[in-house]
């Protein structure tokens, strides 16, 4: 069975690329770069930042134990280990509780 007790790598990896490129955006706009034309950088780290931050915001980045439960369910729903039936069965049942 799957574990779903830490954050995902490609989560870790995505956070830690958009991190930089902030960074980096926050280096640009003060101008502490040592390219002769700044401007062409600056245009330059606004695309990678924007880049960077719709890829982050697209991906599914489960920080949650039961965002990545969630997930774990979608993807059994998809390789057909379980079905739709059965996962309407669970959350009737825990919603009558």
């Amino acid at each position: 069975m799957k574990e779903y007790k830490s954050v995902g790598k490609g989560t870790i990896i995505r956070t830690i690329v958009l991190l930089i490129a902030i960074a980096n955006q926050v280096v640009a706009c003060l101008g502490a770069t040592s390219f002769a034309s700044a401007s062409w950088y600056q245009v330059l780290s606004v695309i990678v930042t924007a880049a960077t931050a719709l890829w982050t915001a697209w991906q599914n980045n489960d920080w949650t134990y039961f965002a990545r439960i969630g997930t774990g369910v979608l993807d059994a729903l998809q390789d057909g280990k379980i079905t739709v039936d059965e996962v309407k069965a669970i959350l009737d049942k825990h919603n009558k509780e």
